[in-house]
């Protein structure tokens, strides 16, 4: 899709539970572990690791039969195949491996505050009771932040493995009209044919991680070739406890 804009924007979204299901709180987390705010793993893997893009974010939004989980990122077009690459990347990395502790916590405490930050006005306050008498009761407010502080790591990555699906994801690109055709769809189909990783799913990373001889390639690179992959930990893109400094490896 072209528009008569200056930077191009990259909207991938995937089809979500409906409001106050057990998968639905587990998205919520995954929303912000994702990308909200400048803690996020998007925002640090694609946008100050790889620079793939200017901005980065990722937002859920439930409804009473549907729901919508939505990655958005603005930048330069050029970047646009590597970024999607880098975005779904990330999202697999949350799919296989749970979020740490600090995550968790992080993640519960943002999205409590903002709740109660929306009762400090009479309009906020309103506006929620309201909102939750539709759903079937204004006390589905307070236990909505109750249900919150039970979810566990488990519980995200349940949820994502379930949702966060290529099967499940619906891409737009966005760009400038004088920039080339958008290539959404074959990018789109190569990504399709990598996923999902051919390696087990591991409940959390492992203590140790030897190194890649120099000159020989890792699973992940072979997966990931157009990625700049950690050969301290034959990581993809932005893994939390790697240390050796790949460009978008998160250490």
């Amino acid at each position: 899709l072209k528009g008569d804009i200056k930077r191009a924007c990259l909207v991938l979204g995937y089809h979500a539970p409906p409001v106050l299901t057990d998968d639905d709180l587990g998205l919520r987390i995954v929303a912000y572990v994702l990308g909200s705010g400048q803690a996020s793993r998007l925002y640090h893997s694609v946008k100050e690791r790889a620079g793939l893009v200017d901005s980065i974010g990722s937002s859920l939004d439930s409804f009473r039969d549907i729901g919508i989980l939505t990655v958005m990122a603005e930048g330069d077009p050029k970047h646009g195949m590597a970024a999607v690459r880098a975005i779904q990347a990330e999202i697999e990395l949350l799919r296989q491996e749970p979020p740490t502790n600090a995550e968790m916590e992080r993640a519960r405490s943002a999205i409590e505050y903002r709740y109660h930050q929306s009762r400090s006005e009479v309009l906020g306050q309103s506006s929620i009771l309201a909102y939750y008498e539709s759903l079937g009761g204004y006390l589905l407010a307070e236990e909505l932040v109750e249900r919150l502080r039970r979810v566990n790591a488990a519980d995200v990555v349940r949820a994502a493995r379930a949702h966060l699906t290529i099967e499940n994801a619906t891409l737009l690109e966005y760009v400038p009209e004088a920039a080339d055709p958008p290539r959404s769809r074959k990018v789109w189909r190569s990504i399709s044919r990598r996923w999902p990783l051919r390696r087990p799913w591991r409940s959390r990373p492992p203590p140790a991680h030897p190194r890649i001889p120099p000159g020989r390639s890792s699973p992940a690179s072979r997966a990931f070739p157009r990625a700049r992959v950690c050969r301290a930990t034959d990581s993809t893109p932005a893994r939390s406890y790697c240390t050796s400094g790949a460009a978008i490896c998160r250490s």
